[in-house]
């Protein structure tokens, strides 16, 4: 109201200016009947001022604020059109992270979504995902349902099992494994075996594997992801994270062939570790301090995006430059955990076949991408306590050497080994194994021959127990009786 009155004492004052020069030019009346103009014409217009007193522009809001939907279908445009080179390791993690923020926005309410616009920003989001990773777009994937969409959905919701990627040259270990599993221990944890194609695993190898029990079933990769960007016939190591993908387990236990339990493998699920992030990691042997100098600048090179995690400042190979961080021979995850999903997304991709190209020379096939994509995507993961530990007779120099690296629960207890029942699979095909003694936190020496033979000492020397020699005795029957019903399979 004030700068209304200001505004009329301003019209009245320019008019008693324009006429004090010849007060002809307006009567009194004519004065008066101005004024009264002036107030009527200012209060048409009161509505006008009020409008622009009110309306005073605004600090902008974020994007998030006023339209998530936009902003995340922009961010998830940009995937979309601007895919990644294949040695864009640490790019890649933070896009796995954008894609869990996206997929929270919808499944865990995240922002104030109406129905229309979920559903909007869900198919842009597998869109996005497809693009990011291409081999899920697979040649049996529903035509009535987006792809990452249908991938989930074929996990058994509860479901808990092995899986066992292997080639026709691990026919033999796999079958050992099988029976120490099953016949041995006893567990009852379905088995699926992966294979890449026929060449890989013919037919009537998967129908003795078949046999051996209850509850097993074959996986042929290739029917199941698109292996345009993978090459999986001339990437060995590369199948075993899609075996983790593709599996219809929520929750899955990965075994190399060549591995052996002493506790049955349901207990993985039972690690503390694992009940809190959904992963279960071992730990390889430390080896080669110092050596691999171009190893770690390349780790530290991608994960300058984000600071170490809590998991890997703990690690000795991290800290003290040592060779080799994890053994893969045994691979715990659980995929109901959508981060933890997405971190398996991103070990896929590092072995497509531009990926494994990429990293020849810098690590060994598979075993260092699973910590690695988990480290980079941001997603939490758990190691086993102690690194591996030797298992094998016991020398006279206080050293327990073989070609096994042994792993304990988190009571110290023998849980599982690599490396198989015989001996030496790299010198003698028919020896079996010593498995007398095994060493907790020792020291390992430096390997001196191409025989996979290491030796450790300086740590505490346990006699293997008595159940677990009962479960090894048996199970090198077990395994001897496989080799003679399927010795034309297995040859000499």
């Amino acid at each position: 109201m004030d700068r209304i009155v200001a505004l009329h004492s301003n019209v009245m004052a320019r008019l008693a200016e324009y006429c004090a020069p010849n007060p002809r030019r307006m009567t009194p009346r004519s004065f008066a009947f101005i004024s009264v103009f002036v107030v009527i014409v200012i209060i048409l217009l009161f509505p006008v001022f009020r409008v622009h007193e009110i309306y005073k522009p605004q600090t902008p809001r974020l994007a998030s604020d006023i339209a998530p939907v936009v902003a995340a279908q922009d961010t998830l445009d940009y995937l979309i059109n601007f895919p990644l080179a294949p040695t864009e390791f640490g790019e890649m993690g933070q896009r796995v992270q954008l894609l869990y923020h996206r997929l929270a926005m919808v499944e865990q309410g995240q922002a104030d979504l109406t129905p229309s616009q979920a559903a909007a920003l869900s198919d842009k989001l597998d869109k996005a995902v497809v693009a990011t990773f291409p081999f899920i777009n697979g040649p049996s994937s529903s035509s009535t349902k987006a792809a990452f969409q249908a991938l989930r959905s074929s996990y058994i919701k509860g479901s808990r099992g092995i899986v066992i990627s292997l080639g026709k040259k691990d026919f033999r270990y796999a079958c050992h494994l099988i029976a120490n599993v099953r016949n041995v221990l006893r567990s009852g944890l379905p088995i699926q075996i992966a294979y890449a194609g026929d060449s890989d695993l013919p037919l009537a190898y998967r129908e003795k594997l078949i046999s051996l029990g209850n509850n097993i079933e074959t996986l042929d990769l290739l029917k199941l992801v698109d292996d345009a960007t993978l090459d999986l016939a001339h990437g060995t190591f590369g199948t075993k994270p899609l075996a983790m993908l593709v599996s219809s387990f929520e929750e899955v236990i990965l075994l190399d062939a060549d591995a052996v339990f002493l506790q049955t493998p349901e207990v993985l699920f039972k690690s503390s570790g694992y009940k809190q992030t959904g992963t279960y990691f071992f730990h390889d042997r430390l080896l080669n301090k110092g050596i691999f100098k171009e190893r770690h600048d390349w780790w530290e090179k991608e994960m300058r995006h984000n600071p170490p995690s809590a998991t890997l400042l703990k690690s000795l190979v991290y800290t003290e430059k040592y060779s080799a961080e994890q053994d893969s021979g045994v691979v715990v995850i659980d995929k109901s955990r959508t981060p933890v999903l997405l971190a398996l997304l991103h070990i896929c991709w590092q072995n497509s076949a531009a990926g494994r190209e990429y990293m020849q020379g810098k690590v060994f096939g598979d075993k260092e991408t699973y910590w690695f994509g988990f480290e980079l995507s941001g997603v939490p993961y758990y190691f086993e306590k102690h690194y591996g530990n030797g298992l094998g007779p016991v020398s006279d120099s206080k050293m327990v050497c073989g070609n096994a690296i042994a792993h304990a629960d988190e009571a110290d207890r023998l849980l599982w080994f690599n490396g198989g029942l015989l001996a030496n699979k790299y010198q003698d095909k028919k020896k079996f194994g010593d498995f007398s003694h095994w060493m907790l936190d020792g020291h390992w020496l430096p390997q001196t021959g191409g025989d996979g033979v290491s030796c450790e000492d300086q740590g505490n020397i346990m006699t293997v127990d008595e159940r677990d020699r009962k479960v090894l005795s048996e199970s090198i029957k077990e395994a001897k009786l496989t080799d003679e019903q399927f010795k034309d399979f297995i040859g000499s």
